[in-house]
């Protein structure tokens, strides 16, 4: 509610004005700081104000000769109303549209279209990036940040304390206008993003169920009342929810990576860290080694070959060497010994005994010189993710008949655990199926009623209001338009 108002009375008539600015802002405006107003009343001959636009038709002589005198699109369009003997300001809009602009003989006019600001583009086109807002960040902080960005001050952003805050590690919202950026965050919230009268951000309740009437209408103020069903209630609502809590995703057992590698006589060991892939992010558990090729497949053994797991996204690959090193060292010194022994003969054998000696020597270096191997290798287990799961909550109504089924799905990143989730489910679900009865009332004109405020009407039934509208000519009976659903 705009509690700046009072209800008008009875059997008034409207006293308005209608003012173009060309250069104030809205905020200077909604502050009454702007100093260029111009009268368009007295050139008015149709006129007619809602939540989210206003449309007039302008007849003038030459007053609006010269471009510099026109309305153009991207001025600010103010209505006032008169109260206690003061006009108030009611609605202010950018004008988006100067359409069938006529001059002829006898005739000059044009039709002016402004709209409520959450209809620019910079609201309901451009896409987004948020900053990454930490965990426990308040719902309603991120929303006053997307509007920030929007084009709004500080003083534009009216919302009520959020009482919620983010669950998730980092926030981020992405590649969205600012308005879907709103609407997605408000969900969880049960609140609908909405602009007053005065240009201001502000959240409507989408809690119907037991609310309380923000106004309560005596008889005498109630002209007319309509009712339409328009389309048929939701009996279902399913919630589709990103669960903050981290889950473990295995996957098929696979390949992880593959490795080739070369030892020899000349390494004690050799170690190579093996990653599950190239981006060296992928997780794994139970892994192990095959060996496609032995480095140990020539008749000479080489190393002792060994796998084990370091991390989550690694492993190692060692092959020891068979102490071939100080075999080495050994024979050297053994073949220099046979290599100073005399050269005696044993037996009837006449090749020297230090010539046998050396020969063995030489053999078993030249056996040792031969253990080379290459080994490929392959890493298999089994990869995981640590992954939101993707968890959908359904209410439904249980006192629909069987055969009737309307179902409606809505998707939120922002709830917090299964409970929250049930919860968002049946609200919506109520707002939902309480929406698709669509009434039209006429009442003696009460400028405090806004977006989202619940009437009480005499027989205590009670409507949630979509949109206000009246005529904004002078003179016409003091009565508005409220469009809404009986909750």
């Amino acid at each position: 509610m705009d509690y700046r108002w009072e209800p008008v009375p009875l059997d008034s008539f409207r006293s308005v004005k209608v003012l173009l600015h060309k250069t104030a802002s809205i905020g200077e405006v909604r502050r009454g700081e702007a100093v260029d107003p111009v009268d368009l009343s007295p050139m008015m001959s149709q006129g007619k104000q809602s939540c989210f636009d206003v449309n007039i038709t302008l007849n003038w002589n030459y007053e609006l000769f010269g471009a510099e005198n026109q309305p153009a699109p991207n001025h600010v369009l103010e209505i006032q109303l008169m109260q206690a003997g003061l006009f108030v300001t009611l609605w202010i809009g950018i004008v988006e549209s100067v359409s069938s602009f006529t001059i002829s003989r006898g005739e000059r006019s044009m039709q002016l279209t402004a709209k409520s600001r959450d209809s620019l583009d910079i609201f309901r086109t451009a896409k987004r990036v948020t900053a990454l807002f930490p965990q426990l960040t308040d719902m309603a902080y991120i929303a006053g940040k997307i509007a920030k960005s929007a084009g709004l001050d500080d003083d534009e952003i009216v919302l009520p304390i959020s009482g919620m805050t983010t669950s998730h590690t980092n926030t981020q919202l992405a590649d969205m206008s600012a308005w879907d950026m709103l609407t997605n965050l408000f969900l969880p919230l049960s609140w609908t993003p909405f602009m007053d009268g005065q240009g201001r951000l502000k959240a409507a309740s989408r809690d119907v169920q037991g609310a309380i009437a923000d106004v309560v209408l005596e008889p005498e103020r109630v002209v007319k009342v309509v009712a339409q069903r328009q389309r048929p209630p939701a009996t279902r609502l399913k919630v589709k929810w990103l669960d903050p809590t981290l889950k473990k995703s295995l996957q098929q057992g696979r390949k992880l990576a593959d490795q080739t590698m070369t030892t020899g006589w000349f390494l004690p060991f050799l170690k190579k860290t093996i990653y599950f892939s190239d981006d060296k992010t992928q997780r794994a558990v139970n892994t192990y080694m095959v060996t496609k090729q032995s480095a140990n497949a020539l008749f000479v053994p080489v190393c002792l070959e060994r796998y084990e797991q370091l991390e989550q996204n690694k492993g190692k690959i060692t092959l020891i060497n068979l102490a071939w090193g100080p075999a080495i060292i050994t024979l050297l010194v053994q073949w220099q010994a046979a290599h100073s022994t005399p050269d005696g003969v044993s037996g009837p054998n006449t090749v020297p005994v230090g010539r046998k000696l050396e020969g063995y020597a030489q053999l078993a270096f030249m056996l040792i010189m031969m253990s080379i191997g290459t080994g490929i290798y392959e890493i298999w287990g089994t990869p995981y993710e640590w992954v939101h799961a993707r968890n959908t909550t359904e209410a439904f109504d249980s006192s629909a008949p069987r055969w009737v089924d309307n179902p409606v799905e809505v998707e939120t990143d922002f709830i917090i655990n299964e409970q929250h989730a049930q919860a968002v489910a049946v609200r919506e679900l109520i707002y939902q199926a309480k929406s698709a009865n669509k009434w039209a009332v006429s009442l003696v004109d009460d400028p405090r009623i806004e977006f989202g405020d619940i009437l009480e009407f005499p027989d205590e039934s009670k409507m949630y209001v979509e949109d206000v509208s009246r005529s904004i000519m002078r003179g016409d009976p003091a009565v508005m338009e409220i469009k809404g659903f009986l909750i």
